[in-house]
């Protein structure tokens, strides 16, 4: 008996099956692969960073390329030193409503302005049983830096520049798009 396949053999056969099997679900699955580990290189998820709902959305998509603030949009950044109520590093995501060169403006009756223009009125909640101070204490004017960015939440218990100050662009992760 010959012990050589035959090219009609089944055994040859199941054979070219397996190779053209394995040659498919490489050529189907690899550009999947590349085109997943591209966008991961550039965006990542991004869930209620802080803990805290301080804005409307709790879940986005982070792209890591878009480093420099737009007012209006929402953006993910490394606190400043926000001890003892967050962690050194706390991540979070706001809005940012002011770059640099802008005045950003706080009265001693809590309102917030931006060049001359006047925001939602906000408040300043956290000033005594935070910080046991008056909103008083938080009123003042600044001109934000060459690499300063001031963001705040959208809920008047926001936790953001208006108690901080500003953020510096070193500590800006991205450009966060909310999801919901």
């Amino acid at each position: 008996m010959n012990s050589m396949l035959t090219p009609g053999h089944p055994a040859l056969r199941l054979l070219q099956l397996r190779k053209q099997f394995i040659l498919d679900v490489f050529l189907k699955v690899l550009p999947a692969f590349i085109l997943v580990f591209l966008f991961f290189q550039r965006f990542t998820f991004v869930f209620s960073l802080n803990g805290y709902g301080c804005v409307e959305y709790v879940f986005g998509v982070l792209d890591k390329s878009d480093r420099s603030p737009v007012v209006g949009n929402l953006y993910a950044f490394s606190a400043p030193d926000l001890r003892p109520f967050f962690k050194l590093g706390t991540k979070m995501f706001k809005y940012n409503v002011a770059v640099p060169g802008d005045k950003v403006v706080i009265t001693e009756d809590q309102k917030i302005f931006v060049n001359d223009k006047q925001l939602e009125q906000f408040g300043l909640p956290y000033a005594y049983t935070h910080f046991s101070k008056s909103p008083k204490d938080f009123s003042g004017k600044k001109i934000l830096g060459s690499d300063e960015y001031w963001f705040l939440g959208t809920r008047f218990d926001s936790f953001d520049s208006r108690y901080w100050g500003s953020v510096s662009k070193d500590k800006v992760l991205g450009r966060v798009y909310p999801i919901f």
